[in-house]
């Protein structure tokens, strides 16, 4: 009681036991001035309130990112454990990396050509894959050894007349080298090259997703790059989906540059009308500026142009559009070295293609089936 008689006699303190102060009046509004106020006081309250269930709606979103982060650092964690510091690690540039690996295949041949007491074979290897470090970053140019029956077939072209091939030995060597690889490395499979490719993990990862079960979209997905399959999910799953094959094509990224370059003597560019700058629709425009502000795709801004180019097209697709269409796709989706650059080209990928799904799924029905 003695508190109540105190913060009644102090008239700066907040008395919550006074019934001072303006009362809910529910009848109607004797005056204008009045009926102003009243809507005042109403809008006020519809703020307060729309501001409320805002934040509370912003703070579920970020508990949502929260445990989706949270997730992918426990799946990271299993999938990429840490290595030693011998090792190169997994996350490093790309670049980097295939200059490491072909520095070490520099490095064994060297000791093998000196445990044969080959002296005269030793510039020339040395230049040949020095030159390879020199090349594209994503073209791993690692010479394969030469068989017997490939070199007896050198034979008689080492030994023209023509003037083509020098006598020297490190031209000798050279020459061997480029005729061995083209001859063996065409014909040889990612799988021969790089191992077996394993999808099982991924596909039963992929299969937890709520709008996968039952369907065989994990199965297709993966082993027939039918990207059709993105659209009838909504978009919580189409990113938790994105993220696991994110994480399958950058653990399988060699295999992804072989298919690539076995692509590249076969996709070529089809005859379709060339477009103005001027004619480019402006959803084309903003696909386009989304790709390549994404840090991986700096030196591929060509290829973005090109691929721009197709879908902005009126033509009608036909499997030679499609099998060059994927073959861009591909190579974009090679160039990402980090998963939020996967989950970022996908997403831009997968809303500008919403105008063309009807007619790619019409081509995508009387195609061969044909795995990854």
């Amino acid at each position: 009681m003695g508190d109540t008689d105190n913060a009644e006699n102090s008239g700066s303190r907040y008395n919550p036991y006074s019934n001072r102060g303006r009362r809910k009046q529910s009848g109607e509004a004797s005056g204008k001035r009045q009926v102003q106020m009243r809507d005042a006081q109403r809008a006020l309250r519809a703020r307060k309130q729309e501001y409320i269930l805002d934040l509370q709606k912003k703070n579920l979103n970020l508990t949502h990112q929260n445990i989706l982060l949270q997730q992918q650092v426990q799946i990271l964690s299993i999938a990429f454990p840490s290595a030693s510091s011998t090792v190169p690690c997994f996350n490093q540039n790309c670049a980097a990396q295939i200059q490491a690996l072909q520095l070490e295949v520099l490095e064994l041949q060297t000791a093998l050509l000196i445990n044969n007491n080959d002296s005269t074979a030793l510039p020339a290897a040395s230049s040949g894959l020095a030159a390879g470090i020199k090349t594209d970053n994503w073209t791993i140019d690692i010479e394969p050894e030469v068989s017997p029956n490939d070199a007896a077939g050198l034979e008689s072209i080492i030994n023209t007349s023509n003037g083509t091939i020098a006598d020297s030995p490190s031209n000798w060597i050279d020459e061997m080298e480029n005729i061995a690889l083209k001859q063996t490395r065409k014909w040889q499979s990612a799988e021969d090259l790089y191992g077996p490719v394993d999808v099982a993990p991924f596909i039963a990862r992929a299969k937890l997703i709520k709008s996968f079960k039952n369907t065989k979209i994990a199965e297709r997905i993966f082993n027939l790059f039918a990207l059709r399959i993105f659209f009838r999910c909504p978009i919580v799953d189409r990113v938790l989906f994105v993220e696991i094959m994110s994480e399958y094509h950058i653990k399988y990224k060699l295999h992804n540059i072989r298919w690539r370059e076995i692509c590249a003597f076969e996709a070529q560019p089809p005859k379709i009308k060339r477009v103005l700058p001027e004619t480019i629709s402006p959803r084309i425009i903003n696909f386009r500026n989304t790709l390549k502000q994404i840090p991986s795709f700096s030196n591929h801004h060509d290829i973005i142009d090109r691929m721009c180019e197709f879908w902005n097209s009126d033509d009608q697709y036909g499997p030679e559009e499609f099998y060059y269409l994927n073959y861009l796709v591909h190579s974009l989706m090679v160039a990402c070295d980090t998963v939020e650059d996967h989950i970022k080209f996908w997403l831009a990928f997968f809303i500008v293609r919403q105008n063309k799904i009807q007619e790619m799924d019409e081509v995508i029905a009387n195609l061969e089936v044909v795995s990854l």
